[in-house]
């Protein structure tokens, strides 16, 4: 991406209200999360106009049916693996443009 294409778009959101949002962003590397939102945002797009969803902005919490599934258990693996930069499969998102 040159200079004169690059673009930054804030994107403020509420650490209790959006607690999932918050929490799925903290799981990447602070040099992973740009590529994690572009990669959602394809995603949902792709996703969308394969299934002729159409897209209903939801304006406030309150007006959000949405509910967070409860968190998976998972099991302790503690022992001392090195960590790794999660890794995004955009070939799919690509593919469909």
């Amino acid at each position: 991406m040159s200079d004169d294409t690059a673009a930054i778009y804030k994107l403020p959101y509420d650490k209790e209200v959006d607690k999932d949002i918050y929490e799925w962003l903290n799981s990447f590397p602070k040099s992973r999360k740009a590529d994690a939102v572009r990669h959602a945002l394809r995603y949902y797009i792709a996703a969308s106009k394969s299934s002729g969803e159409t897209f209903k902005m939801i304006t406030s919490s309150s007006d959000s049916t949405y509910k967070p599934s409860p968190k998976p258990v998972l099991k302790d693996t503690s022992q001392s693996k090195e960590k790794k930069k999660p890794k995004l499969n955009l070939s799919n998102i690509t593919k469909s443009q």
